[in-house]
């Protein structure tokens, strides 16, 4: 009898919304949230205690190839710029070229949609205009 009762599907239980009241209040945190934003914690919490205990465990006087390198200030290390090379003129020729080019590009098209508004400003756009008006002398004028 037991697995007849089974066999039937029951419906879901489903969660409240938000009255509209309150929802000046912000949204309005549901369980699945909540289980998702307190897994996500416990998560980072763990990775945090065992960095901790990694750090805690790990000898001062350990020697690493990336420490003959490596440059500090106060114990603090600091990071390393890349040196920025300058580009040739051969090199900045095409770039600056490109550059013009988008410019130009971007020009023209914003200059053809000037173009459209203002055609339509004046009336010449494809477009048809419905008027209504009370009497024939309210219809006479155009916009």
């Amino acid at each position: 009898m037991s697995s007849l009762r089974n066999a039937v599907p029951r419906r879901s239980h489903r969660e409240r919304p938000q009255p509209l009241s309150r929802s000046k209040k912000g949204l309005l945190e549901k369980k699945k949230d909540y289980v998702l934003r307190a897994q996500d914690y416990k998560k980072k919490q763990h990775t945090l205690k065992r960095l901790s205990e990694k750090a805690s465990e790990r000898n001062p006087d350990e020697f690493y190839f990336g420490m003959v390198r490596e440059r500090t200030q106060n114990g603090v290390p600091l990071a390393d710029r890349p040196e920025s090379k300058s580009l040739s003129v051969k090199e900045v020729k095409p770039l600056k070229v490109q550059d013009v080019k988008y410019l130009r590009t971007m020009r023209n098209i914003e200059r053809k949609n000037i173009e459209r508004l203002k055609g339509a400003m004046a009336g010449n756009g494809t477009g048809n205009k419905i008027l209504f008006a009370e009497n024939e002398e309210e219809g006479m004028f155009s916009f």
